[in-house]
């Protein structure tokens, strides 16, 4: 059994890595935040590489991959606190994909696909619909549970909602639309496991960051890192990002390969993360002087748990799973 990832992927995973580090430095997001839109140069270059239709078939003008490579877009993008609609757009793509027609699917994926059209996913609940993504979006996929509707954001315009969210606009809108009347479950799993795959780049960034702080911050003449307290924790991060890690990976495997594997959701799931929180997570994170005793410590940060956050290899399965070694 294989269960990494193949060349082709690793291929993904190192260019998407490359181009968003480049693109989103710190000062490139805050001014995004400041703006209150999305990353528009970004985002061009994005379409262009064709990340908007990676995981949509190729009659439908998409690449033809399979949701790994879409999970591993989305996991740079969260590690790097990118603000574009890739996954908004992803995530109706992925509801309209299996839960449209063949009319609806041939009328929007496509342009999908290309980033000639921009996606906003919501979710049906009590009252109006909260959706991620709303601004400059052109369609809006709505679900609960089972039901899923198609909403053209000309015929119904969306109200602007603030959330604490900053890198991403939110709007709410009355649950009315088209009827998506085919596989609606199958794309809210979808759009669940994609976002997932996000909030896994976001937790990366969290560990990263705090490994990065506790090496340089200093007490008592060394790092704080070399606190075994500290040390501990931070083994604690590794061990929960790797184990998220293997969970999406495996359903987006699972999506492709065996979806009767993957449940059918008895709810809508809340698929858009809020990063603002990730943001408190990283703050809160962080461990001060103080909380760690100079009679504890240890020289562990620089050669076990710590040293690997950037090389661990979690066995993870792919779309090469199942595949004879």
């Amino acid at each position: 059994m294989h269960f990494d990832f193949n060349d082709e992927q690793r291929a993904i995973r190192e260019a998407a890595n490359g181009l968003l580090q480049q693109r989103s430095p710190v000062g490139r997001i805050a001014e995004a935040v400041e703006a209150g839109a999305d990353d528009e140069a970004l985002w061009q270059e994005m379409t262009e590489l064709g990340w908007a239709g990676i995981a949509l078939p190729e009659e439908l003008d998409g690449q033809g991959l399979a949701m790994v490579e879409l999970c591993l877009l989305l996991e740079e993008q969260g590690a790097t606190l990118s603000r574009t609609p890739l996954l908004p757009s992803a995530c109706a793509g992925r509801l309209l994909l299996h839960g449209g027609d063949d009319a609806q699917r041939q009328r929007w994926l496509p342009k999908l696909a290309a980033g000639q059209t921009r996606g906003g996913f919501g979710r049906l609940g009590d009252g109006n619909a909260l959706v991620a993504g709303a601004a400059g979006a052109d369609l809006v996929t709505l679900a609960s549970e089972r039901t899923g509707l198609l909403l053209e954001v000309g015929q119904e315009p969306l109200e602007a909602s603030e959330t604490i969210d900053p890198l991403r606009s939110y709007g709410h809108t009355a649950p009315c639309g088209q009827i998506l009347g085919c596989d609606v479950p199958r794309g809210i799993q979808e759009a669940a496991i994609c976002g997932a795959a996000e909030l896994l780049g976001v937790a990366r960034f969290c560990l990263e960051t705090t490994v990065e702080y506790v090496k340089d911050r200093r007490q008592f003449g060394v790092p704080v890192g070399s606190f075994q307290a500290i040390g501990h924790k931070c083994a604690e991060m590794l061990y929960r990002v790797e184990s998220a890690r293997a969970a999406v990976y495996y359903g987006a495997w699972a999506a492709d390969a065996a979806p009767e594997q993957l449940p059918r959701p008895p709810q809508s799931p809340s698929t858009l993360p809020l990063r603002a929180r990730s943001r408190s997570l990283a703050r809160r994170s962080r461990p001060t002087a103080e909380s760690a005793s100079p009679g504890k410590r240890t020289s562990t940060i620089g050669s076990s748990a710590l040293r690997s956050t950037r090389s661990f290899s979690a066995a993870r399965p792919t779309t090469a799973l199942g595949s004879a070694s």
